[in-house]
């Protein structure tokens, strides 16, 4: 029997069509050494050991009798369901079940979107990204953002639709389709110690894959894939699929499958931690602005087109190039502006786009950015950088984002350059790539004016790996103070400060530089930690 993996693993939400079909066994596939399992609990052990490995086969004698194709089905749907990661990392299984009165054998076939290999270098750099983004002063709402930010800020989404795993969003082009999206948000959310699963359903009448988030009780969804539309623009940062409830997201997201309610709007968590996390009240603030929840007010909402054709006469008045708006009238929004925009002779062009608003659950709803052409030129008169100093990992990208003064400058070209290439390179976007360790100065400059702003770019080497050569070490109390020396690698490291401690100071002791004093009997991890995080330690077993 062949069974598939759902269809939401094959396709994303931009494919326009599905031609799933049977897989065939044309030639006979090669088991290993089958196992053998007594009863159904022993079966489901061995079977569980053995998915989770990846394998491409595996056979196992089942002895307590013939086995039916529905108890198979459950123990098989019971093993996939205890990690959203390994049921959508897989492409395909199948199996032949063989009963007589006495006992069965089962021959499994699998296929899989990321080999075990693949899996743990996922985890490898998983764990290095969570060591760089999130600080232990962070609760699981500042986490969850950290971890959306990295996402939409590292991937892009696969147009060839060849791609579905975490794996291909972290290594070679970095593009993958929203499975892969929804596998990666998964893997560092979990490991991030945040509970979450994945959907799977339709977005936009297209098969597709997002996430569940539990926050302090209640569940919200999250769809990275969304708040990263194509084309990928260096430095975008959008949270219109951050954190809704069902109904919110049933605006344009169907699924058949049960999953944990999401009811709580997150406007209202957000107010109330505010409040109650007062340490925290400027993150929150802050988030709150990300997501654009100030549209829900009336001030920020146009209902009719008189009420638009005076907020572009308000924007023209201020000489402002573009005004943001919640609009109620989705579906006329193209006549109503174009009406408004008529009645107004200092307009040579304009052009709108109006994303589904989300937090109103109202279908109607759409977040309204109109940008407007004036007649009469207007040169540039100044520019500016967000950061006017940056560091960055050799190897690693941050972006610079440019500012032209006034706002509503007619050029708005702006060309980039670096005073060093071999330290810095920068895109015409902005976005810096560190080369290797030293400073550049990266320089944005209007086409209008060759007017300049510059940035002072520190490329360092991080550390990312510390040894001290073994793992253990027997020792007995008496024996002289040694000298614990760590191997930093690469020899090039800008920073190869250590701290070292002690899990267990009444055994052993460890100074600033590495000197071990043994004290008494026992056992103590003697480690040794870089600046950014980075670890290694040594178990000492003392004998009296």
């Amino acid at each position: 029997m062949n069974l598939r993996i759902p269809q939401t693993l094959l396709l994303s939400a931009f494919l326009l069509s599905s031609s799933l079909t049977t897989t065939l066994w044309w030639e006979t596939p090669v088991y290993a050494a089958a196992q053998t399992a007594t009863d159904l609990k022993d079966l489901q052990a061995k079977l569980e050991a053995a998915i989770f490995s990846k394998p491409a086969s595996f056979s196992v004698t089942y002895t307590g009798g013939a086995l039916s194709k529905t108890s198979m089905n459950a123990i098989l749907a019971a093993i996939y369901e205890k990690d959203d990661y390994l049921l959508y990392s897989t492409k395909s299984y199948g199996y032949t079940l063989s009963p007589d009165k006495d006992s069965s054998t089962i021959n499994l076939t699998f296929t899989y979107w990321e080999t075990e290999d693949q899996s743990k270098d996922v985890a490898a750099r998983v764990s290095d990204i969570l060591s760089e983004i999130i600080t232990p002063d962070m609760n699981d709402f500042q986490k969850e953002k950290a971890i959306h930010d990295w996402i939409i800020s590292n991937l892009a989404y696969d147009t060839s639709l060849v791609q579905h795993s975490a794996y291909a969003g972290l290594f070679g082009n970095r593009k993958t389709v929203c499975q892969g999206y929804a596998l990666l948000a998964y893997r560092m959310l979990s490991d991030a110690g945040l509970e979450n699963k994945i959907i799977e359903g339709t977005a936009g009448g297209q098969l597709h894959t997002w996430n569940l988030v539990k926050l302090e009780g209640n569940w919200y969804h999250l769809d990275t894939t969304w708040d990263d539309p194509v084309p990928d623009t260096a430095g975008r940062l959008a949270y219109g699929y951050y954190n809704l409830t069902d109904a919110q997201i049933k605006s344009n997201h169907t699924w058949k499958k049960k999953y944990p309610a999401a009811t709580v709007d997150f406007n209202t968590t957000l107010l109330s931690k505010e409040n109650t996390d007062t340490a925290r009240a400027d993150f929150y603030q802050k988030l709150q602005q990300s997501l654009d929840l100030d549209y829900i007010k009336d001030e920020y909402t146009i209902s009719t087109p008189a009420q638009l054709a005076t907020k572009i006469k308000e924007t023209m008045a201020t000489n402002q190039p573009s005004f943001t708006a919640r609009y109620t009238g989705k579906k006329s929004i193209a006549n109503d502006l174009k009406s408004a925009i008529s009645s107004f002779g200092n307009i040579s062009a304009y052009s709108y786009s109006s994303p589904d608003y989300m937090r109103t659950a109202l279908a109607t709803d759409i977040l309204l950015t109109v940008n407007l052409t004036y007649g009469d030129s207007v040169s540039a008169a100044g520019i500016t950088l967000n950061n006017t100093s940056l560091t960055v990992n050799a190897g690693s990208t941050a972006p610079l984002v440019a500012t032209i003064q006034p706002m509503n400058v007619s050029n708005k070209g702006i060309t980039w350059s670096s005073s060093n290439s071999a330290i810095a390179t920068v895109s015409n976007k902005g976005v810096v790539s560190g080369k290797s360790s030293g400073t550049a100065i990266i320089t944005a400059t209007t086409t209008d004016g060759g007017l300049t702003a510059a940035a002072e770019v520190n490329v360092i080497q991080p550390v990312t790996r510390i040894s001290l050569g073994k793992t253990t070490l027997n020792l007995k109390v008496g024996d002289p103070d040694f000298t614990l020396t760590p191997t930093i690698a690469p020899t090039n490291a800008t920073n190869k400060d250590i701290t070292w401690s002690s899990s267990n100071t009444s055994v052993a002791t460890v100074d600033e530089d590495g000197n071990v004093h043994i004290l008494a009997s026992g056992k103590a991890a003697i480690s040794a930690k870089s600046q950014n995080g980075k670890t290694a330690s040594v178990t000492l077993s003392i004998k009296p």
